[in-house]
């Protein structure tokens, strides 16, 4: 089973983490990590979006001559 790695599903996953790390306390380590892990996968779909909307480039032939 392939899972789509799109911007909406590392969204939901911080959102998850988010959500999380707001139930917990906050001298719960594990609050920190959630809220880093909810950083990196945001961080992670802006990146899919910017790879996404960028330009493409007409790819080139590989033959010579």
């Amino acid at each position: 089973m392939d899972a789509a790695l799109d911007a909406a599903y590392f969204r939901d996953k911080a959102e998850t983490c988010s959500r999380l790390a707001n139930g917990l306390s906050w001298n719960n380590p594990a609050r920190g990590k959630l809220m880093e892990l909810a950083e990196d996968f945001e961080r992670q779909a802006k990146q899919l979006e910017a790879a996404e909307n960028a330009p493409q480039r007409p790819a080139q032939s590989s033959r010579s001559g």
